[in-house]
């Protein structure tokens, strides 16, 4: 999940114009193992917190996105 979690996080960085890629793990009541990885944008306004939805964030094809952030997990992205 490491090798994951740190390519998914070059390529939001390379991708996207954001301050910080954020990870969090969870599974309280059913045991099982539930990562999310998440962008904070540059320009959020302070009053967002990182588990509000802000608005005005970027917008896009998320099938286009997820094509892109593919290339991040190749054998050239080691």
């Amino acid at each position: 999940m490491g090798w994951a979690t740190v390519r998914l996080a070059r390529g939001l960085q390379a991708e996207l114009d954001v301050d910080f890629v954020h990870t969090a793990v969870s599974g309280i009541a059913v045991p099982h193992f539930h990562q999310h990885v998440f962008v904070r944008h540059t320009g959020t306004p302070e009053e967002y917190g990182w588990w509000q939805e802000w608005p005005s964030a970027p917008q896009g094809d998320v099938a286009e996105f997820a094509e892109r952030l593919g290339r991040y997990f190749g054998p050239e992205s080691t």
